[in-house]
């Protein structure tokens, strides 16, 4: 557990749950020895840190913000909650922890895990992966609350005159809510600027609705707290664990739902009976995203990052017992140093997390977006293949099982590995 990174996007934390299960399925004995062992080692700290400094700790009442409620004080506790459960930081301070609880805001404030639960989960980090190593943690619960559905485009048939908007006074305000967070960050300033932009140039100069709030998120079990919102749902589908009741109801009733593959919008009208728009993933990329001014030498012909499954790591085996192929494979590369090794690397190389999936098109565009080529087997989603492959993805030609022979093949042909780095670099 102990060499999961300290942060990781929430797409990713169901392939983590996958390999934390499969580890640890023999231990569960174990698991609850050492839950026994936090409790008793809580307890002991709670009483040293009461009798060197007379100091009460601060009841649960004392959370600030009152939407969220204390579900389970400790780990290894029950929580009972239909909403979003939040896992974090239980104390203000100190590894592991004592004294006064944490508010909600600092449980926020530090790295923290968050899932839409229906009905209860155990708040433990083999439920929702480990944010902070050796600090105690709780849950908090934010109970779900119904949410209208409007037609966003919808205008006024009976109004005898066509008003435009001249200024922002009568657009709508978009409300960014995951501005910051450490998932959806980037791509909520990538999507921010995009609108900004097309919003200056006129884009809802018709625009009838008012002066309205329209929230716009990303995450699975973001709240929302805005009558209108749009949800721009970036999950796998086959990672059927993520579409709880709940994020089911969130999808279907959403101002608009969007997402980055079309494949994906035909199931979702069918199985929500609703429209979807495909909004191309790469409209999050924004101005931040860019190929260095100077690129670093290679260190790498292949690289491999991301959530660790056996069809991943065959992959790695594969490549290596090829020979021929300086590969680096890692299960756990995160923030700058995963930047260092996509710069560093010729090329890389993704085989498909889920069966059936559509191209992740999260790990691809940070990596195109600096300048390096990608290859992949192709996915379900013809249209999503058929655009990357313009622009620096090369498909394995067979599949997935002859993957480690076409990273071979790809990275000892310069002229063709050159032809899909300028298709990267454009």
């Amino acid at each position: 557990l102990r060499a999961v990174p300290p942060a990781l996007p929430v797409r990713e934390l169901t392939e983590l749950r996958h390999d934390l299960e499969a580890m640890h399925k023999h231990s569960q004995a174990q698991e609850k020895t050492i839950v026994t062992l936090r409790r008793q080692m809580e307890a002991l700290t709670n009483q040293l840190q009461s009798a060197s400094h007379a100091q009460a700790i601060t009841p649960a009442s004392n959370i600030s913000d009152a939407s969220w409620q204390m579900c389970a004080a400790s780990e290894g506790d029950r929580c009972t909650c239909t909403g979003t459960v939040l896992y974090g930081r239980k104390y203000a301070s100190g590894t592991p922890g004592a004294g006064r609880l944490a508010t909600t805001a600092e449980t926020l404030g530090a790295r923290h895990r968050a899932q839409d639960v229906d009905g209860s989960t155990i708040c433990s980090s083999a439920a929702f992966g480990d944010p902070l190593d050796s600090v105690y943690k709780h849950c908090l619960c934010k109970k779900a609350s119904p949410v209208a559905n409007i037609d966003l485009e919808k205008s006024n048939d009976s109004s005898p005159t066509h008003v435009s908007c001249k200024d922002s006074k009568c657009l709508p305000n978009f409300i960014y809510t995951e501005e910051g967070n450490i998932y959806f960050g980037a791509q909520t300033i990538g999507l921010k600027h995009t609108i900004d932009t097309a919003l200056a140039q006129g884009c809802m100069a018709n625009w009838e609705g008012g002066a309205i709030d329209i929230e716009i998120m990303f995450g699975a079990g973001t709240v929302p707290s805005k009558t209108h919102y749009v949800q721009y749902q970036m999950e796998q589908l086959a990672n059927e664990g993520l579409f709880t009741p709940i994020y089911d109801a969130k999808l279907a009733t959403a101002t608009q739902l969007w997402d980055f593959s079309a494949h994906h919008c035909a199931h979702h009208a069918q199985k929500y009976k609703r429209r979807c728009d495909h909004v191309p993933l790469w409209l999050t990329d924004g101005p931040t995203w860019k190929v260095p001014a100077t690129m670093p030498p290679k260190r790498f012909d292949a690289l491999h990052f991301g959530g660790a499954n056996p069809k991943r790591r065959k992959l790695c085996n594969d490549v290596l017992n090829l020979g021929g192929v300086n590969a680096f494979c890692s299960f756990s590369l995160w923030g700058p140093a995963l930047e260092e090794h996509i710069l560093a690397a010729k090329v890389v190389m993704i085989e498909h997390y889920f069966p059936h999936a559509v191209l992740p098109v999260h790990r691809i565009n940070q990596v195109l977006s600096r300048g390096v080529p990608v290859i992949i087997p192709h996915s379900v989603d013809p249209q999503l293949d058929a655009r990357y492959a313009e622009m620096g993805v090369v498909f394995s030609a067979a599949g997935g099982d002859s993957l480690a022979a076409d990273v071979k093949a790809l990275v000892i042909d310069p002229a063709r590995l050159d032809r899909a780095t300028k298709a990267a670099l454009k």
